[in-house]
């Protein structure tokens, strides 16, 4: 399955629109190495996500810890992200 990335969401969300409810997934790709972040538990892990325009670091949510500790999301990985509950 292949999805078009959401040009322009990153710029979205740093600006006054941020506080705008996200309505539709939004589809970023993983451009960096993704790296483990301080010395939390449960492990927590860092990388630059693009909108394929702008790029921002992120910090991945905890439910994809162990997609990354497989392997299953690394560089160039492409995240359909949505608003969580």
């Amino acid at each position: 399955m292949s999805y078009q990335l959401s040009t322009g969401e990153i710029a979205r969300l740093n600006s006054d629109e941020a506080n705008t409810p996200i309505t539709e997934p939004i589809v970023l790709q993983v451009v960096s190495n993704i790296q483990p972040f301080g010395n939390q538990s449960p492990k927590r892990y860092r990388c630059m996500l693009s909108d394929g325009e702008m790029s921002a670091i992120g910090v991945l949510s905890n439910n994809l810890t162990a997609l990354v500790d497989e392997n299953i999301i690394t560089r160039f990985s492409v995240l359909r992200v949505k608003k969580g509950n």
